[in-house]
């Protein structure tokens, strides 16, 4: 009588090869889109915002075309994509001094980031 099945053996070492050869290559992580991208600077903004709001000091973001700073920290941007270039300021109560619209470009694809006046509504187009 036949039995038609695999070993534990069997399994483990097909498991344990498998696994080996995934260790061979390294793992890449595929870029990050435009939107992840604006997704992650709007979350910059709010964090700057709250920051403002909760340490009663005023808080700024410096976006140029291919980096964005917050705190003396600088974040460089893929080289295939540039922003539109900016400063926003948040006072001491989470306000911003003016309103604007901030762009991300890559190729033909735009994501832009609308920020209100007063309260500082920030709004993904």
């Amino acid at each position: 009588m036949f039995n038609k099945g695999y070993t534990l053996l069997e399994v483990l070492f097909v498991v344990s090869t498998f696994a080996m050869l995934l260790l061979l290559f390294p793992f890449v992580r595929p870029p990050a889109s435009l939107t992840s991208d604006t997704r992650r600077f709007m979350a910059k903004l709010e964090a700057a915002q709250l920051d403002a709001i909760l340490n009663q000091h005023s808080n700024s973001i410096t976006l140029s075309t291919h980096q964005l700073c917050f705190n003396e920290v600088c974040e460089a941007l893929p080289a295939s994509r540039s922003a539109d270039e900016g400063k926003i300021e948040f006072n001491a109560a989470g306000n911003v001094n003016h309103a604007g619209t901030y762009c991300f470009h890559e190729g033909n694809q735009c994501r832009c980031i609308v920020i209100q006046l007063g309260s500082g509504r920030m709004a993904l187009e």
